[in-house]
């Protein structure tokens, strides 16, 4: 994903809106950009399961998804 197409999925965002970068693996510190989406997210207290929190966000991964991946029709 460059600038570009990042600036054009973000400019009808609220600036306030959280922006969070997924880590998939531990391979590099950094890695290329690949998938973003706006996503609900829950802030859970680990100890009770309670949740504190919710907002939607700008998640950020370099994780390539594929749509086909999210196909619920097997053939």
């Amino acid at each position: 994903m460059t600038v570009k197409e990042l600036k054009e999925y973000i400019a009808d965002l609220p600036d306030n809106m959280d922006v969070m970068i997924m880590q998939v693996n531990d391979d590099f510190r950094y890695n290329l950009l690949q998938n973003s989406e706006v996503k609900e997210v829950n802030f859970i207290d680990p100890s009770n399961k309670e949740v504190y929190a919710f907002e939607a966000c700008l998640i950020l991964s370099d994780e390539i998804i594929d749509s086909n991946d999210y196909d619920s029709d097997p053939n």
